[in-house]
């Protein structure tokens, strides 16, 4: 017996419809998307199976993003603009305690009435904190060392990043 779509090729299967759907959905944000999350497109980092990040060499480009988006690859972007202004700072914390300590970061933010965000990642841990206009990085990282240093030094020594507006 002959499928619909083999009687009638207009016909899609339903995966085929709902990740054209899916990426229909994410093409439409995508301008809001690039405006908050990419500080510059000259330049982006390209996650390696190992975990590691290779810098591309070259711009990046909506096809990136949407790839990334859809959960096809992971790309790094550039926090800072190219006049040394961020929207955003993000900690990283890729080690298996990395979460715990990106929620106690996140208590000691919340106790000074700072607003950030945790997500868990593959490998520990992010936490984000959202600017309502760009400020200079070098603003960002004297405001938030002092409150989250006792906590991240512990982070950064077994990790390859410091993540934070640099």
């Amino acid at each position: 017996m002959k499928s619909l779509k083999e009687h009638n090729p207009i016909l899609e299967d339903a995966e085929t419809m709902r990740e054209k759907r899916s990426f229909m959905s994410i093409a439409s944000y995508l301008p809001a998307y690039t405006d908050v999350f990419v500080g510059r497109r000259d330049d982006y980092a390209i996650q390696l199976p190992n975990g590691s990040y290779r810098r591309a060499g070259r711009p990046l480009t909506n096809a990136n993003l949407l790839n990334h988006l859809l959960g096809r690859q992971t790309y790094g972007t550039y926090v800072m603009d190219d006049d040394g202004q961020c929207r955003f700072a993000v900690f990283d914390a890729d080690t298996e305690d990395g979460i715990d300590r990106i929620l106690s970061i996140h208590d000691r933010l919340a106790a000074q009435g700072i607003v950030s965000y945790v997500e868990r990642s593959r490998r520990g841990g992010h936490l984000w904190i959202f600017f309502i206009r760009p400020v200079p990085a070098s603003w960002v990282r004297a405001w938030l060392l002092p409150i989250v240093q006792p906590i991240w030094n512990s982070i950064r020594s077994k990790t390859k990043g410091w993540a934070m507006a640099r």
